[in-house]
């Protein structure tokens, strides 16, 4: 089924919106979408969207795509590897929302350069959301977590719409549960949930 949603870098000006053989009103973008289950979920609860799915492992690939039915599979595309790779065929003002769930929070200090929430990665995908676009991000680090508090605190371009701790410590109805959630809860792990608005 792979070659029949598979996204292929090939054109900077890609549209999007012309790559879904259905009709999509919405576009929607997951970046590391581990085994699928949001994806899968927001699909099932979303009829009129489309999805741009980037994850690097093939494993997590094949798990989302045992999810899907024929319909949903005319409603997404994936990228086999990583989303800064196409950060630049993305036009701006494109997704709707974008999810950033469980990322690898890279826990030894000399490999915080290589984590997903950096200056410069919030800055893109800021660029690429529409205005009042969503950005959910999610971990189950404390470190991790820290990190992302100061990023989003110290970015203007986005809103963190926690009103108090309750907001970012609960999981939101929308927001289904997922394979490393289930790993973080069995480990005794606190999960942080993080809502941003493009402003």
């Amino acid at each position: 089924m792979l070659p029949k949603v598979k996204l292929e870098i090939k054109d900077k000006n890609l549209k999007l919106d012309k790559i879904f053989p259905a009709p999509v009103e919405k576009i929607w973008l997951e970046i590391g979408f581990g085994s699928g289950e949001n994806i899968k979920w927001q699909l099932d609860n979303n009829k009129d969207i489309g999805f741009i799915a980037c994850e690097p492992y093939i494993n997590g690939i094949a798990d989302l795509l045992i999810l899907l039915d024929k319909e949903q599979l005319r409603r997404i595309k994936i990228y086999n590897g990583d989303v800064r790779d196409l950060f630049q065929i993305f036009n701006p003002n494109t997704f709707e929302k974008v999810f950033i769930l469980f990322p690898d929070p890279w826990p030894k200090k000399k490999h915080y350069k290589r984590r997903i929430i950096q200056k410069a990665t919030l800055n893109t995908i800021n660029i690429i959301m529409i205005l009042g676009g969503e950005l959910r991000i999610s971990s189950d680090d404390y470190s991790y977590a820290c990190w992302i508090m100061h990023h989003i605190i110290n970015d203007n371009n986005y809103k963190w719409v926690a009103k108090c701790k309750k907001d970012y410590l609960h999981k939101p109805d929308s927001w289904p549960n997922t394979k490393y959630q289930e790993k973080a809860y069995k480990k005794g792990h606190t999960s942080y949930y993080f809502k941003l608005l493009k402003v």
